[in-house]
């Protein structure tokens, strides 16, 4: 019974495509003008979607458009597809979807056009292309949801074809099958439907060359109920209040390919299907049981990271502050109020509410976070063989009469090939004798870990207990260091020699400088009264320095403003002296003024102290400038004697050292002495004063001693420029290479640093040496902030055609010269910044925080520029601090 049900509903679906092709025969040969009619009847569409339908010409081998209109997905009950072109209202598609049909992109067209290989009537191929790429996504979209929702016994396209081969030809011809062969490829209606469901098809020919299908899977037997639909699987919210399974399941919202609903499990995470049986059955399995007694132990990844990640905000806030407070010398106390200030000010800002930042803290972390690891960062460059350092070092006392010995070093920047000048730190030497600092130097190099041979220089002030011939500081280590290179303060030497020559002009000059400062320092009654002079005779209203003979800068600076204000303050100490008679400095202040020869003698002696100076201000830059000392010192030389001897001894390319100044055959007269411009004008209006010959001559006598000591005292201080031949090699630092050119083999510096010869190829770096002379690299110097270190990071950066390096040998050679120094003005800044941080009212700071805050101020200024742009490396952010 159940097999002849079963025929006989085949047999009634066979006799509907039968009547429907009969009909669609007597309406198309019954239809005018040949226009198409559809094959099926219309229903209501669910899907429509605006389209153009392309013919693939065979002649031509091209897509040619046929028209445009609307292409359809219709249900009835079967979903349907449904094309037909505007105005004439054809149908160029109509058919039934099944399982088999599909939509393939073009490879040779844009991603909005489809095809339907098997959706092409009669021999055509069709293609349909869509509005836009929105458009196709809808289409194909819903297209292969209406393939998934066809249920129950569908069509395959094979027996499509056999029933209805009108719609669906064989793609491999050309032309339309004739009737015959028709006939002979169509089976019985009850061989089509009686055959089970094929799968994994396979096309053999058979030895008579027809095609057959060959299937991998075994005849199933057919079922007894025709209706295969199965009811789609449902999750159920009563099974999330069940007490086994509360803790752990939930429902998702994505569901299974066939429709069916997913719960998933929170301790395992995986998904299964919203059957209870299943659910219950996951939750006894081992793997289950072993998540869920871990589940909640650890944190989430989410939490862990969000938290670590909070945290280092919060850590970066309390690193900035602290490099705020050590940027700008303010206390660490300022902790107490500054953190709860800016708490309140800012309430919003959660990482800023979470800083716990006091004194006690503050102080740990700038000495562990901060200090540690901007020091280890610098030591790093500084250990290992090949390393060479610079050291210079000077001793001073602080507020509370600690001695500080303290060290800056000159070094190369493994990373960024820089030369580099940074504070190293300080320590506490036992005594202020020669053995004292050499073992106070020693101690230090080996807390650091610095081994003493890669000392390449030494530089530090000219006392004899660093510069003594046999018990000095420089010739104590030279019996470790042989090859050491010492070199006296520039800038020490040469305020020296401002200082002993001056002593050549009357001391009443200097004292009335002194005098006068001190006479308006701390009165404002006196200053006021010298402010309505200066308001009444239209002068400026500056305020009188005093000059010094600590302070390299000070003196030609007090001279200026003396000669600036000369006329104010004569006019002032008049007035002072006619109503303080019994002043005794008043007095001594304006006899001197009242001289004829004073301001003559400022004026000559500022002229030849802005000489020194600009050379004193020169040599405190950090900038590689040791090569230039030899030819800054010559200069000076050769201007100082020509203000007094005469031009017919002095030649162009002479030596001024190895000259003889002190001959007075060869001084000019007395009235062709060089006073400069100022002072030339007021020798001439005193030369032309009744009965002031005597006066004149005795002037002119004191400058001519002023200048000859002078050339004397420079001679006399800088000798060593002059004997030592490392000051002559030192050209080729010089960026000039006209000048550098002179020396034409670099076996002096190998004779002068033999260490060299076991990290270089000496007779390589003489060939590079030739090399960089033949290259032209003047276009260098013309890049913004040039300077020497640059001007050779640039050099010894180029590469060959091969991309090695031009210069591998010569770097090392170079980076030697470069580091050596030629003045102590970098640790003298350190003694300023120690007297603006350990004040008298920090003056119980020790001296490990003090060392501290040095060593974050001048990193953050010179690897940041300054505490806004400074920021925190992980290094400081991850370390542990404990208080």
């Amino acid at each position: 019974m159940v097999n002849f049900a079963r025929k006989k509903l085949k047999l009634m679906q066979c006799l509907f495509y039968i009547f429907q092709s009969l009909v669609s025969d007597t309406l198309q040969s019954s239809q005018p003008n040949g226009a198409d009619s559809p094959k099926h009847p219309i229903s209501a569409p669910v899907f429509e979607q605006r389209a153009a339908v392309y013919r693939f010409c065979k002649v031509s081998k091209l897509w040619k458009q046929t028209g445009t209109g609307a292409i359809q997905i219709l249900k009835d009950p079967k979903y349907r597809l449904l094309f037909r072109k505007d105005k004439v209202h054809k149908a160029a598609l109509n058919i039934i979807l099944n399982r088999e049909m599909k939509l393939i992109s073009m490879k040779c067209a844009s991603a909005k056009m489809l095809f339907a290989p098997n959706l092409a009537p009669y021999h055509e191929q069709l293609a349909f292309k869509l509005e836009d790429e929105r458009s196709m996504t809808q289409f194909t979209n819903f297209f292969n949801r209406c393939i998934t929702e066809i249920d129950g016994r569908v069509l395959s396209l094979d027996d499509a074809i056999e029933i209805d081969p009108l719609y669906f030809p064989d793609s491999n011809k050309t032309e339309v099958p004739s009737g015959s062969e028709k006939q002979s490829k169509k089976r019985t209606f009850f061989e089509i439907f009686d055959q089970p469901k094929k799968g994994n098809k396979k096309m053999k020919k058979n030895e008579e060359g027809e095609e057959s299908i060959e299937s991998s899977k075994e005849k199933r037997k057919p079922k007894a109920c025709v209706d295969t639909k199965r009811r789609p699987l449902k999750f159920q919210n009563a099974w999330m209040s069940n007490e086994t399974t509360a803790a752990w399941l939930k429902k998702e919202k994505q569901k299974s390919p066939a429709g069916d609903d997913m719960a998933s499990c929170k301790y395992c995470n995986c998904r299964m299907k919203a059957h209870f049986a299943l659910i219950k059955r996951h939750g006894i399995s081992e793997k289950h049981l072993h998540n869920a007694a871990s589940y909640g132990k650890s944190p989430k990844l989410k939490r862990v990271m969000k938290k670590g990640w909070f945290r280092a905000l919060v850590r970066r806030i309390e690193l900035k502050l602290l490099a705020f407070l050590a940027c700008e010398q303010l206390p660490l106390n300022l902790l107490d109020t500054l953190t709860p200030f800016l708490q309140n000010l800012l309430p919003d800002v959660p990482e800023l509410q979470a800083v716990k930042l006091k004194r006690t803290k503050g102080t740990k972390m700038l000495k562990s976070c901060l200090a540690s690891v901007f020091q280890e960062q610098l030591l790093k460059n500084l250990r290992g063989q090949g390393s060479f350092i610079a050291l210079i070092f000077d001793e001073t006392t602080d507020i509370t009469a600690d001695k500080q010995l303290s060290f800056v070093t000159i070094y190369v920047d493994k990373k960024t090939q820089e030369v580099k000048t940074r504070y190293l730190g300080s320590v506490q030497p036992s005594g202020g004798t020669a053995e004292h600092t050499v073992n106070a130097i020693k101690e230090f190099l080996a807390s650091q870990k610095i081994s003493l041979q890669n000392i390449a220089a030494m530089s530090a002030d000219t006392c004899n207990v660093n510069f003594g011939v046999h018990g000095g500081v420089f010739a104590l280590l030279k019996r470790d260091l042989p090859h050491l290179v010492t070199q006296k303060c520039s800038c020490h030497l040469i305020h020296l020699v401002a200082q002993h020559s001056t002593k050549e002009i009357p001391t009443q000059v200097e004292e009335m400088l002194r005098k006068i400062a001190a006479h308006f320092h701390r009165s404002s009654m006196r200053q006021e009264e010298l402010q309505k002079i200066q308001e009444k005779m239209k002068s400026l209203l500056h305020k009188m320095l005093s000059p010094s003979d600590t302070r390299w800068l000070a003196n030609e600076a007090a001279i200026n403003r003396a000669i600036e204000q000369y006329e104010e303050l004569r006019t002032y100490f008049k007035n002072f002296v006619a109503t303080n008679k019994d002043h005794a400095d008043g007095n001594f202040i304006n006899s001197i003024l009242s001289n004829e020869c004073t301001l003559p003698y400022l004026e000559v002696m500022a002229y030849a102290l802005s000489y020194l100076t600009n050379f004193n201000t020169l040599f405190q830059s950090t900038d590689c400038l040791l090569y230039k000392l030899k030819d800054e010192v010559h200069f000076l030389l050769k201007t100082f004697t020509s203000w007094f001897i005469q031009k017919r001894y002095l030649k162009k390319d002479m030596n001024y050292y190895t000259f003889d100044h002190t001959i007075p055959e060869r001084f000019v007269k007395l009235d062709d002495l060089d006073h400069g411009i100022k002072g030339h004008d007021s020798f001439l209006q005193m030369k032309y004063l009744p009965n002031m010959r005597d006066k004149v001559e005795s002037f002119s006598k004191t400058i001519l001693s002023f200048y000859v000591k002078l050339v004397n005292e420079i001679k006399t201080k800088f000798s060593f420029v002059f004997t030592d031949p490392l000051y002559n090699f030192l050209k080729v630092v010089n960026p000039d290479q006209e000048v550098a050119a002179e020396i034409r083999s670099l076996s002096p510096i190998f004779s002068r640093f033999p260490y060299l010869k076991e990290l270089v190829d000496y007779h390589k770096a003489d060939v590079e040496w030739s090399t960089y002379l033949s290259c032209n690299f003047e276009k260098l110097k013309e890049m913004k902030d040039f300077s020497v270190a640059k001007y050779w990071k640039k050099v010894l950066q180029k590469k060959n055609y091969n991309g090695s390096l031009m210069f591998p040998n010569l770097k090392v050679v170079m980076y030697l010269l470069l580091i050596l120094p030629f003045s102590n003005a970098c640790v003298e800044r350190i003694f300023s910044q120690v007297n603006l941080i350990k004040t008298a009212l920090r003056n119980s700071m020790d001296n490990d925080t003090l060392d501290a805050l040095l060593v974050v101020k001048y990193a953050v200024e010179a690897e940041f520029g300054n505490c806004i742009n400074f920021e925190p490396c992980e290094d400081m952010i991850s370390m542990k601090v404990s208080y």
